[in-house]
């Protein structure tokens, strides 16, 4: 559970809670990088707080932290250095993400068991809801947190590569992704997958002139081909994390 409050922590506070404008400053503005890593320690402090020695726990959100910094300057620097930044942004932005997850899964080792705090908060669930619904409650929230924002931050890395216009971060095309990506989920979780066909259907009626442009219509099938992949593969993972 740890690992899960962890990675978590790191999905909303490296997408869901930096903003695009956010993100393109915080390599050459000083106030926003810190304001970014403050977001990021409190956010990994709060999903560890429940887990004991507290001088580990301490050291985890510490590493955390301050690594996810470096790693995000040397990103900055490195995009700054290369000829092409735009085409290399995605195989830096995937290089960047890996380094910031392994990095999780060393330091949340170090917390080693739930503390009183954790305790009292398991307790009081408990007389709610059994062990096995927490677990499958965390997971089913943890899933769509990747679903928004880091699953539309990577459609958008991949389509990067396909010379077409940009979509604004916050333009309706970002927001139909990320509701593309709930629907599919529940209607999983309602055992009515059948209805996607409906779904994509409208999605393609909203864009059907714009699909007489071939590149247009190559680049959307892409997008949306990533974004149905991604919620199964979320799918799946949290049918592994939910046994």
């Amino acid at each position: 559970m740890k690992y899960l409050l962890a990675l978590a922590a790191h999905f909303l506070g490296d997408f869901v809670f930096q903003s695009s404008q956010m993100a393109r400053e915080k390599s050459g503005n000083r106030t926003v990088f810190i304001r970014h890593c403050l977001i990021y320690a409190c956010l990994t402090a709060l999903a560890l707080l429940w887990y004991a020695p507290l001088a580990n726990v301490a050291l985890a959100v510490f590493l955390i932290a301050f690594s996810h910094g470096a790693v995000d300057q040397l990103k900055g620097r490195l995009l700054r250095r290369l000829a092409s930044p735009k085409r290399a942004m995605v195989w830096v932005f995937m290089a960047d993400q890996l380094l910031h997850l392994l990095v999780i899964t060393l330091a949340v080792q170090l917390p080693q068991t739930v503390n009183a705090a954790g305790k009292m908060l398991l307790a009081g669930l408990g007389q709610h809801f059994s062990v096995a619904q927490i677990h499958r409650g965390a997971a089913l929230i943890f899933l769509f947190i990747v679903l928004s924002a880091p699953a539309a931050s990577f459609i958008k890395q991949i389509l990067s590569l396909i010379s077409l216009e940009n979509d604004s971060p916050a333009g309706c095309g970002y927001l139909i992704g990320i509701l593309e990506r709930f629907i599919i989920v529940a209607l999983y979780l309602s055992r009515q997958l059948e209805a996607l066909g409906l779904v994509l259907a409208a999605k393609s009626i909203a864009r059907f002139k714009q699909l007489d442009d071939r590149d247009f219509a190559e680049r959307y099938l892409v997008g949306t081909l990533l974004s149905v992949l991604l919620a199964l593969l979320g799918i799946a993972a949290a049918e592994v994390l939910l046994r």
